[in-house]
C-alpha cells in the first residue's frame, strides 16, 4: 500500500510498488535482485529462487557411487563418521538397557520359583482349585442347529439349542 501523501493521486495510478522507500512505475521492469548498475537498493534473492545443492543432477552409477561415499563431504551412506559413531553409541547404550531390562525381569520371575527337588509349589491341598480341579466340557451342537453357537442349560439337565 502506498500512504496518500507520498505521491499526489494522478502519479499514483503510475506508480504502484514500493521497496525501501523508492517508487517504481508498472511499465519500468523491475530490477530487484538483478544487480543493474546505478540502482541505489540492490535487495538480496528473494523466495522465487532456488539455490540447487552439488550434484543434484548425477543419476546412475555415478550418483550411487557418491551415495556410498561423498569425497567432497567426507560423508558415507549420507552421513559423516561422527554421525555414525554417535548412531552406534546411542544405539549399543540402548539395546544395552534392553537387555539389562529384560535379564533383570527373567531374575525375577526365576526368583519365585521352587527349588527343582521340591517340586511344583502349589499342589493339591496348597493350590487354589484344591483336589478335585474339575472339567468344562461343552455340549455339541445337533444337526438341525449345527450353525449356532448358543445353548441353554435347563433345569434337571435337558439342553435346548438354539439357533443364531
Amino acid at each position: 500500500p502506498i500512504p496518500s501523501c507520498a505521491l499526489s493521486p494522478t502519479t499514483k495510478q503510475w506508480y504502484q510498488r514500493r521497496v525501501h522507500g523508492e517508487y517504481y512505475p508498472v511499465t519500468q521492469p523491475s530490477t530487484m535482485g538483478k544487480g543493474v548498475a546505478g540502482a541505489s537498493y540492490q535487495p538480496g534473492n528473494l523466495g522465487g529462487t532456488a539455490i540447487k545443492p552439488v550434484g543434484w543432477d548425477r543419476t546412475g552409477l555415478e550418483a550411487f557411487k557418491y551415495f556410498l561415499y561423498n569425497p567432497g563431504t567426507g560423508e558415507i551412506l549420507t552421513r559423516t563418521p561422527l554421525s555414525w559413531i554417535k548412531i552406534y553409541v546411542f544405539y549399543n547404550v540402548y539395546y544395552c538397557c534392553l537387555a539389562a531390562f529384560w535379564i533383570g525381569c527373567l531374575q525375577i520371575f526365576f526368583l519365585t520359583l521352587p527349588e527343582i527337588q521340591y517340586g511344583p509349589k502349589w499342589t493339591m491341598e496348597q493350590s487354589i482349585i484344591g483336589t478335585n480341579p474339575g472339567m468344562g466340557v461343552r455340549p455339541g451342537n445337533s444337526d438341525q442347529y449345527i450353525d449356532s453357537q448358543m445353548f441353554v442349560l435347563g433345569y434337571g439337565g435337558g439342553i435346548t439349542m438354539l439357533n443364531g
